[in-house]
């Protein structure tokens, strides 16, 4: 619980350092961001994040993700496509661990501000991990803030809680920082 009120903060700082920077980008690409979420635009980008998870009677592992997206706008400020995810794992009881996945994404933005966009997302794998014959299907809920520092790019914070929807598995859940860079066409 610790760890996520200090996420929240260091979130909540960034996002109030992105809203308070003002340029002459971001007085331009103002009126652009607006219309860059609406029905028809392709947004292609990815994330990153790194968290320490707790395992059913193991100690605690340190894993990292990488996850190309590309999403199409169905409707204005709703987007919908896929997720490849690239992940891996050091520590804990066990070996390391890598992994790939691949499934369906959704991302509504709920809130716009000038350059500032508030989004709320879900993605859904089927991943594969080297040190299993089995495919795992997993889900991660996540929500954040993206800032436009240009017409049609994008620098995204959230927090992202992902979970297991295989029973057999052992994972629990994992709570992570993530961050973004999108572009918007």
């Amino acid at each position: 619980m610790k760890k996520l009120i200090i996420a929240i903060g260091i979130l909540s700082s960034a996002l109030a350092m992105a809203a308070a920077q003002t340029s002459t980008v971001a007085q331009t690409s103002s009126a652009s961001q607006a219309s860059i979420l609406n029905k028809g635009t392709m947004q292609v980008g990815g994330g990153f994040s790194w968290a320490s998870t707790k395992y059913k009677d193991a100690d605690r592992m340190q894993t990292y993700s990488v996850t190309p997206q590309l999403e199409y706008f169905v409707m204005d400020n709703l987007s919908m496509g896929g997720t490849l995810r690239l992940l891996g794992s050091s520590g804990g009881n066990s070996d390391s661990y890598t992994g790939y996945g691949l499934g369906p994404s959704a991302t509504y933005y709920f809130y716009q501000d000038g350059n500032l966009a508030f989004y709320g997302a879900q993605n859904f794998s089927f991943t594969k991990y080297s040190d299993s014959s089995k495919t795992f299907s997993e889900g991660e809920t996540s929500v954040g803030a993206k800032y436009f520092f240009a017409p049609q790019v994008a620098f995204g914070m959230g927090l992202s809680y992902q979970y297991a929807l295989t029973t057999d598995w052992g994972f629990e859940n994992q709570t992570s920082m993530t961050g973004s860079f999108s572009f918007y066409y």
